[in-house]
């Protein structure tokens, strides 16, 4: 994958992300209460593999001990907190260099085990978590009556690109 295709990529994973909350938020809370809140607890989960992925490529300390939330986040919170993530991924590659981007970086996992990783591969990281936790939510959001928005890249780069 190149930085353009990676830059492409978090692009995308910011509009879906907040095409996913926007349908979460929606959703009737008096039928599907439950469901709501799995929902709006995986998106957390996304957003906390984000920020620790964040914070290990600025070599600072991982602020979350786990991925699960003892809690449910408000969910329009929880989109601002997002998107603002989101935007720093976009914009911290977009003048990388491809030097920077191979390299490699040493931090410790959530369990605190250490680990090495080139940037490239943090970031492949944060773009396949959020696919795979994604089509969870949309599932979701299908069994709850919604209609799930379009995760369909192709429907992204319309929309963005043409």
């Amino acid at each position: 994958m190149k930085r353009i295709t990676a830059l492409t990529l978090l692009k995308y994973k910011k509009w879906a992300d907040n095409e996913l909350i926007n349908n979460i938020i929606n959703i009737d809370i008096q039928h599907y209460n439950n469901e709501r809140k799995k929902m709006i607890k995986t998106m957390c989960q996304i957003h906390k593999a984000d920020r620790i992925i964040q914070a290990n490529i600025l070599g600072d300390k991982n602020i979350y001990i786990c991925l699960n939330a003892p809690f449910t986040p408000d969910p329009y919170e929880l989109l601002k907190n997002m998107r603002a993530c989101n935007n720093w991924f976009i914009n911290h590659i977009a003048p990388m260099s491809l030097e920077e981007f191979d390299e490699i970086i040493s931090f410790n996992r959530v369990n605190g085990r250490p680990e090495e990783a080139k940037v490239f591969e943090l970031i492949e990281r944060v773009i396949i978590n959020a696919t795979r936790q994604r089509a969870y939510v949309s599932w979701l959001i299908t069994e709850c009556g919604g209609k799930a928005p379009s995760g369909v890249i192709t429907e992204f780069l319309r929309k963005n690109y043409s």
